[in-house]
């Protein structure tokens, strides 16, 4: 089952470094995920590991395809 985030949060699934199952609203605000993905931030202490769509850390950017 999809989960859905505002493109204004700073969690996982909006963040330019995660590499999971997602995809962007038509109004571009909007994030449809599931489940996990793996963190690609060379600044983030999770990289390489698997985090949830909804977790948050300090390393977060705005993945460059929202709005």
């Amino acid at each position: 089952m999809a989960s859905t985030l505002s493109s204004t949060g700073k969690h996982c699934a909006t963040c330019e470094y995660w590499r999971g199952m997602r995809d962007i609203r038509s109004d571009g605000k909007y994030v449809n995920y599931e489940g996990k993905g793996q963190c690609t931030s060379t600044k983030s202490p999770y990289k390489g590991k698997e985090k949830q769509g909804n977790d948050s850390c300090f390393a977060w950017s705005k993945w460059s395809a929202l709005r």
